[in-house]
């Protein structure tokens, strides 16, 4: 099991804190797989830094790109709640 490390922006982490939103649509660069763990970071990007909120989630499906109209770089990330 893997813990990955990802920038969230504030709007979006606000949905996935409150329970709304239980996906992420990610470049697949990080060989993500059933079971690995999530850290979404909420970021600022007119900051370029952090803003201290952590979340922590598990991949529990993953469907990969290249159907669906989602090319084959990405892919989408079902998250525990």
């Amino acid at each position: 099991m893997t813990t990955h490390y990802l920038k969230c922006l504030p709007e979006h982490f606000n949905r996935s804190a409150s329970g709304l939103k239980n996906y992420e649509i990610r470049l697949n660069d990080r060989n993500f797989q059933i079971g690995d763990r999530i850290v979404l970071r909420e970021y600022d990007l007119a900051e370029n830094s952090y803003l201290g909120r952590e979340l922590e989630r598990k991949i529990e499906h993953i469907l990969y790109g290249g159907q669906f109209g989602l090319d084959s770089e990405h892919v989408i990330l079902e998250l525990s709640v």
